[in-house]
């Protein structure tokens, strides 16, 4: 396969999927930003920008960000003449923790929409499935992990739009942690640790986490602009874009667009908002029908990544081999292999390994995955 493409992803970032520091480039940007008066307006012209360009797809899953995106779609093409936007949905019937079908159809039906699309998937989108098997081969390690759950709706946009709900659970979530907060968090997780770590490596991230903490303010608002400029939004905004790219897809984030959370930080300032549902109900209640801003419930789509050709995929990835592909990524002496594969091997391995099974298949190469079987065919 060659020399293996990481996407300028360090090696402690590929051992914990986590990205921290600022975006600079970014940083710049946000405080260029002509703030409009009134959040909804900011909201409602990236929508209006996607229902011009058809097909729009809203990525709908059931929750209140989608549903909140797609209500307010909907009232804004009806209100300007254009067409409506379309409710996309991925469901994966083997997967019952992703079943929102009754949220779904309480949200379709209250806003009287009758073109629905809905993929129905198996365990194609396993974190080394078909579908995340064809995008690293072409485009290498991805971030983040999930990137491929958004490709079956992106490709049923082609030549259109394609909006999605991102930035809606830090945007509307009750005020971001305080520095006192984030060092509690820190002080929890070093009492476990990450398991598949090394020693160093955990001393390692508690030094970048500590200095990650320090860069975000005391107040809401900036803490919503450090938000939007850290490095891990902006690099899945990046990748999500080149995907929509690679597909003649205009991709679009509301809850995530620069002009949108400046607009909203300016207009609530300081505080923020009390709580999530409150936040909610006061930029677009109008549009939902009830009980969905007050939903606490999620969809997991743990088993979808976690399935058959994951599995079959460990069951041939021994030790030694493992070793290997880890100093190919370049996080040897970061990540403990056998305490990786030990992980692994629990009913429900953290989140934060998933990287680390995508890059190992990608760094075992072409030849040695067909030879095994594990093509994610």
């Amino acid at each position: 396969m060659g020399e293996l493409r990481l996407n300028g992803l360090a090696p402690l970032e590929i051992a914990t999927h986590i990205l921290f520091g600022r975006d600079e480039t970014a940083a710049e940007r946000f405080r260029a930003i002509e703030r409009p008066a009134r959040a909804i307006d900011a909201l409602e012209a990236v929508l209006t920008a996607a229902l011009q360009r058809q097909p729009c797809l809203i990525g709908f899953s059931g929750g209140r960000d989608s549903s909140a995106l797609l209500a307010l779609a909907n009232r804004i093409a009806r209100r300007e003449g254009l067409s409506g936007p379309v409710p996309a949905t991925v469901r994966v019937p083997s997967a019952g923790e992703s079943y929102e079908d009754d949220w779904q159809e309480l949200v379709v039906g209250h806003l009287q929409i009758d073109e629905w699309l809905r993929v129905t998937v198996d365990d194609e989108l396993d974190l080394v499935g078909p579908t995340a098997a064809a995008l690293m081969r072409r485009s290498g390690l991805p971030y983040p992990y999930n990137l491929h759950l958004q490709i079956p709706l992106l490709e049923a946009a082609r030549g259109g739009s394609f909006v999605t709900g991102l930035g809606g659970d830090e945007i509307f979530a009750t005020a971001p942690p305080t520095r006192r907060g984030l060092a509690r968090l820190r002080r929890r997780r070093e009492r476990v640790g990450f398991q598949w770590l090394t020693r160093r490596a955990n001393e390692e991230f508690d030094r970048a986490w500590s200095a990650d903490a320090r860069r975000f303010p005391a107040t809401w608002d900036r803490r919503a602009a450090e938000w939007w400029a850290s490095r891990y939004l902006q690099a899945t905004l990046r990748r999500i874009e080149a995907l929509g790219s690679e597909l003649d897809v205009s991709v679009s984030h509301p809850f995530a667009d620069a002009s949108f959370v400046a607009a909203l930080t300016a207009e609530f300032g300081p505080t923020g908002f009390a709580t999530r549902e409150l936040g909610l109900r006061e930029l677009v209640g109008d549009v939902l029908p009830e009980p969905v801003p007050a939903r606490a419930s999620k969809a997991s789509f743990g088993g979808v990544l976690w399935s058959r050709h994951a599995r079959a995929f460990l069951d041939e990835l021994s030790t030694p081999r493992l070793e290997q592909a880890l100093r190919d990524l370049g996080v040897e002496g970061l990540v403990d292999a056998e305490a990786l594969h030990a992980h692994w091997r629990l009913p429900e391995p953290q989140a934060n390994t998933y990287l680390l099974l995508q890059g190992a298949w990608l760094a075992l190469g072409d030849a040695e995955v067909v030879r095994l079987g594990l093509h994610g065919e």
